[in-house]
């Protein structure tokens, strides 16, 4: 039975049986880091805006559905107002 790794009480052995890697195995950038990073950046504030833009109307329609009992968490409200 071939074990990844053993663990004695003196010593932990890892079997890593792949290549080393070496510094050949890391990306080389293509663009320069400005222009990416203005890319990634306006992609992600759209992300965020429209994340926003959910959660907003998430939250307004359940407050208008009084999914988390507004009206019950209220003080009551004067008996002139209440048959209105």
């Amino acid at each position: 039975m071939n074990m990844p790794y053993t663990n004695d009480a003196d010593e932990l052995q890892v079997i890593n049986p792949g290549p080393p890697v070496t510094l050949d195995y890391m990306p080389v950038p293509f663009k320069p880091y400005k222009s990416a990073y203005n890319e990634l950046q306006a992609k992600f504030n759209m992300y965020l805006g429209v994340s926003v833009a959910l959660l907003t109307t998430a939250l307004a329609l359940a407050f208008a559905e009084d999914l988390f009992s507004a009206d019950a968490l209220r003080p009551p409200l004067s008996y002139r107002l209440r048959n209105k």
